[in-house]
């Protein structure tokens, strides 16, 4: 899907899908943003026919799963940013790539999937929030901006699961929850994966390090890379909470694997004389004491009871039980 969004001054901002009004907005030299989102092929030949970006930058748009990063090709910055997807359903750090090329006049987006930051964008297009004499940097903080703020309830949701975890292991230390340990470290380092990068890439949007970002936009990515920073910190803080929660679980278990071979111990320390009774009484001789007796099994029986009561008795005088 291709989505052209042309700044006029004194005009509202012009809205267009097809090919036709990206050449015309570059022959013009007007301001515009072009989106492509999950792109067809003629879309994407927008790329190296209309634009004639570098076979590199365009190889590296296309294909996924590149590291957050800013190349400088002089006429343009290509730009690789990921927004996150938090599924709750699932509880997984999902994340999009956005493929950004800056320039003077324009600005142009690339991603295979929707990315909310870029809906947000485009519905204030619609609405006509924008300001034709926006600059595309200007433009491209905004968008990344949203980008940053859609990771916050992804981690506080994620700081809930964590204190719910903490909860269940105080309270109920099953063996469920060691996999759910194990699951959020994973998502962790997802997360920390991809915002460590990021934040040196909008450490160096924010020093004015690129000739296309001057020193006034450039205060504003500081406002994207403070909050990015945040996260970082934050994750990395939930790193030590996962560790410590990990430890508390073990401790949890060990505790009560003790209390379990502690009570076995006890049990069979208690049937350890009644063992010997009654092996001592069942022995094939003809002489045992009390065999001949009326009362010889029943009292052999009461000496047993007697013996074990006495042994729970002490142990309990004891306190080891």
């Amino acid at each position: 899907m291709l989505n052209c969004y042309r700044f006029i001054p004194g005009q509202q901002t012009r809205i267009s899908h097809d090919v036709q009004s990206v050449r015309e907005g570059l022959a013009d030299g007007s301001l515009y943003w072009v989106d492509l989102e999950d792109p067809t092929e003629s879309e994407e030949e927008i790329l190296w026919e209309i634009f004639d970006f570098h076979p590199l930058a365009i190889e590296d748009c296309i294909q996924e799963h590149q590291y957050p990063k800013v190349d400088d090709y002089g006429k343009y910055l290509f730009i690789t940013i990921h927004g996150v997807d938090y599924s709750k359903s699932n509880g997984n750090f999902e994340t999009t790539e956005l493929d950004i090329f800056l320039a003077e006049k324009y600005i142009v987006t690339y991603h295979s999937r929707p990315l909310q930051s870029v809906t947000q964008m485009q519905v204030r297009m619609r609405e006509g929030a924008m300001l034709s004499d926006a600059s595309p940097a200007f433009l491209t903080y905004q968008i990344l901006d949203a980008l940053a703020k859609n990771y916050l309830p992804a981690i506080q949701d994620f700081e809930k699961r964590l204190n719910r975890i903490e909860e269940q292991i105080i309270k109920e230390p099953g063996h469920s929850i060691i996999d759910t340990i194990f699951d959020l470290k994973h998502e962790l380092m997802n997360l920390k994966r991809i915002i460590g990068p990021q934040r040196d890439v909008l450490n160096r949007l924010s020093r004015a390090e690129f000739k296309l970002v001057g020193s006034a936009v450039s205060l504003y990515f500081r406002d994207v890379y403070d909050q990015i920073s945040r996260f970082a910190d934050l994750a990395e803080s939930y790193r030590d909470v996962i560790l410590l929660a990990l430890d508390a679980y073990m401790s949890a278990t060990s505790n009560r694997l003790n209390e379990i071979m502690r009570t076995l111990t006890l049990i069979s320390t208690i049937f350890l004389p009644l063992t010997f009774i009654t092996g001592l009484f069942g022995m094939n001789f003809d002489v045992i004491p009390f065999s001949e007796h009326s009362f010889g099994f029943y009292g052999t029986v009461l000496l047993t009871v007697v013996a074990g009561v006495a042994m729970y008795l002490y142990f309990k005088f004891k306190k080891w039980v």
